[in-house]
C-alpha cells in the first residue's frame, strides 16, 4: 500500500492488488489494508487505475492480463506464475518455516525468471518488526515496468523452469476422477537448490563470517549474495522471544548486522541499546533487566557499533548515555567505544570525566584508557592524579599508558608526563619481576628530544 502513491503517477498502470483473508492477531488482511488506505487518502474513483481483491476466484483471469506479478515465495504462487511465464518480483515471508520462501525465490532469481526483494528489520514504538519499504519496492516495480527487454527475458525463463512430475500427477487426477473415487490433493513440487546455510543461528553467523573472509570483504562479495545475507540478520532480528534475546537468534542478528557492515541499521542497534522497557519479575528473578538484556546491549557495541565505524552525532549521544547503562559491561562497552571511534571532543570528555568514578573497575580502566584518545588539553592530569596511589594496580598501569599517549598527541609536554609517572606507585603486578611503570619511564625518556653534544 505504502508504495501506491509513487506507482500513481504512472498513467499506464493498472495494479490488481488481492490481499487475501489472513486474519490473526498482529495482522488482519482486509481491515489493515483498508485502514492504510484511507490514512493515504488516494480519492474515492481509484477504480481505473487501483482495484483491490480479498481473494479470486478466477486468478487465471488476472495472471493473463499481468504483465508483472508481485508476491511471496510459496512453492505453489510460483509454479503458477512459472506455468504461466510471468516475470515475479519476490518478497520471501521471512517467518516461513525453514525459510523455504527465500530458498524459491532465489533459485528462480538464479534462473533469470525473478527478481528478489527482501523485508527489512525495523525498529518501531519500542519493538523490532520486519517491513518493506514501500518506497523501494515501487522504485522495483517501475524499473522493471520500463524494461521490457528485461521482462521478456524473465518471461522466457519462467516458461523454461522445469516442473517435476505435473504431466504425471495431471493423469492421476483425471483417472481419479474418471473412476469415482476422490484423487489426493496435486502436489506439484517446486524445483529448489540447497542453499548450505545452516539453521543453528550461532553456526550460521560462523558460516557468514568466514564466508566475508573469504572473499576477503564485502566489498568483494556480489550484489544477490550480500543482499541475502543482509536478509538472514533481518530474520534474526526480528525474532521475539525473551528467552532468544540474550543468547539467541536477537543476538546472532546484531553480530550478523556488524559482520556484514549493515549500516541501514545504525537505528535499530541504537533503540536496542537505549531500550529501557521492563520485563516481568520472573524474567527479572532469571537475570534480565530490560527486555533487550545486558549482554545484547553489551554486543549491540562490541559487535555492532565498533565494527561499523559509525561516528554521527546519534551514535555518540547514545553512547554517552550508555555511559549511565544499569549494566557495568554496557557502561565499560561504550567508552571504549567512544575512545575508539570518536575524535577528541569536550563533551566526551566530560562524561568519560565522569565515568571515572564508577564502581565497577573494568568501566575505570576503559574510562581512563579512552580518555588517553580524547583528552584536549593538560587539565585532564587533575582526574588522574587519584589513581596514582590506587590500591588497582590496573588503574595505576593504566594512567601510565594514557600519560605516554599524551606525550605522543602532543598534549603533554615530555618532562612533565615524567614527572607525574614518578609519583605513581610502582609495583609487579605479576608473579615475576616486571615492573609496567618502569618501562613506561624508559618509554618517555627515548620520547625527549636529545641535547645537542657539547651544551
Amino acid at each position: 500500500v505504502e508504495a501506491l502513491p509513487l506507482l500513481r503517477q504512472r498513467e499506464d498502470l493498472l495494479i490488481l492488488h488481492v490481499t487475501g483473508r489472513y486474519t490473526g492477531a498482529d495482522y488482519d488482511a482486509v481491515g489493515d489494508t483498508e485502514q492504510a488506505l484511507r490514512q493515504l487518502d488516494l480519492g474515492n474513483d481509484t477504480f481505473s487505475w487501483y482495484r483491490r481483491f480479498d481473494y479470486m476466484e478466477d486468478i487465471q483471469n488476472a495472471y493473463g492480463a499481468a504483465d508483472l506479478v508481485v508476491c511471496r515465495g510459496g512453492a505453489g504462487t510460483l509454479t503458477e506464475v512459472g506455468v504461466c511465464g510471468l516475470p515475479a518480483l519476490i518478497v520471501p515471508s521471512p517467518v516461513a518455516a525453514e525459510d523455504h520462501q527465500a530458498v524459491n525465490a532465489r533459485e528462480l532469481e538464479r534462473l533469470g525468471a525473478a527478481r528478489v526483494i527482501y523485508q527489512q528489520a525495523n525498529w518501531e514504538d519500542g519493538q523490532v518488526s520486519s517491513r518493506l519499504d514501500g518506497e523501494r519496492l515501487a522504485r522495483e516495480v517501475l524499473d522493471l515496468c520500463d524494461d521490457d527487454e528485461r521482462r521478456g527475458e524473465m518471461s522466457r525463463a519462467a516458461k523454461a523452469v522445469p516442473l517435476k512430475d505435473s504431466l504425471d500427477l495431471i493423469l492421476c487426477e483425471l483417472e481419479s476422477l474418471t473412476g469415482g473415487y476422490r484423487p489426493p490433493p496435486l502436489n506439484l513440487e517446486f524445483p529448489i537448490r540447497k542453499e548450505g546455510l545452516p539453521a543453528n543461528p550461532n553456526r550460521l553467523l560462523r558460516c557468514v563470517a568466514q564466508g566475508v573472509q573469504e572473499v576477503g570483504g564485502i566489498e568483494n562479495m556480489e550484489a544477490r549474495e550480500l543482499a541475502y545475507l543482509r536478509y538472514q540478520a533481518d530474520r534474526m532480528l526480528v525474532s521475539q522471544a525473551w528467552f532468544e534475546i540474550p543468547l539467541g537468534r536477537r543476538n546472532v542478528g546484531v553480530k550478523l548486522v556488524g559482520c556484514l557492515h549493515y549500516e541501514e541499521h545504525l537505528p535499530l542497534l541504537l533503540g536496542i541499546l537505549l531500550d529501557r522497557h521492563p520485563v516481568s519479575r520472573f524474567q527479572r528473578l532469571c537475570g534480565g533487566d530490560f527486555q533487550h538484556g545486558g549482554l545484547l546491549r553489551r554486543n549491540v557495541i562490541e559487535t555492532g557499533l565498533l565494527p561499523l565505524r559509525a561516528t554521527n552525532e546519534e551514535v555518540k549521544e547514545g553512547l554517552i548515555l550508555a555511559l549511565e547503562d544499569p549494566y557495568f559491561e554496557v557502561r565499560a562497552a561504550a567508552a571504549r567505544a567512544l575512545g575508539e571511534l570518536f575524535s577528541p571532543d569536550e563533551k566526551i570528555e566530560t562524561a568519560l570525566g565522569k565515568a571515572l568514578r564508577d564502581s565497577a573497575p573494568g568501566v575505570v580502566v576503559q574510562a581512563i584508557r579512552a580518555l588517553g584518545a580524547i583528552a584536549l588539553d593538560a587539565p585532564i592530569l587533575d582526574w588522574l592524579r587519584p589513581f596514582y596511589l590506587h590500591s588497582n594496580w590496573q588503574f595505576r598501569q593504566e594512567v601510565a599508558r594514557v600519560l605516554k599517549q599524551l606525550v605522543t598527541r602532543e598534549v603533554l609536554e615530555v618532562d612533565r608526563a615524567v614527572d607525574q609517572l614518578e609519583q605513581i606507585l610502582a609495583t609487579s603486578p605479576f608473579f615475576r619481576p616486571e615492573f609496567p611503570l618502569n618501562e613506561r619511564l624508559r618509554e618517555l625518556a627515548a620520547l625527549k628530544p636529545q641535547e645537542p653534544e657539547g651544551r
